[in-house]
């Protein structure tokens, strides 16, 4: 089992699984249907050989699109503001303040 190409976020997208007799390419996210989806919890994962067997280490339980409130609430619990939690989750975007009766955001 070893993953061939990784999202910008880390997620498996490839994943080669070898037998004996042939090689199989896999998506990340068939790849974690088929070990079953209460079995690895999201497609963010290191795998590792141990003697005939393999290890995952996962690390989430999402999709991978957006802002994850278990991430965000550790972040704040640290001592990280708002803005900076949203621009971790949402880098480049820009934030605006709507003020009743005006139709454009403000700054």
């Amino acid at each position: 089992c070893n993953v061939l190409t990784r999202s910008a976020s880390g997620r498996a997208l490839q994943i080669e699984l070898a037998g004996e007799k042939a090689r199989v390419t896999v998506d990340g996210n068939t790849f974690r249907r088929l070990l079953g989806y209460d079995k690895l919890k999201s497609t963010l994962f290191v795998v590792r050989e141990a003697g005939e067997a393999f290890e995952f280490d996962g690390y989430g339980h999402g999709h991978g699109v957006g802002m994850c409130q278990w991430g965000a609430r550790g972040m704040a619990l640290k001592g990280k503001t708002a803005e900076e939690i949203l621009d971790f989750y949402y880098p480049g975007s820009q934030r605006w303040r709507l003020r009743p009766g005006k139709t454009k955001g403000l700054k």
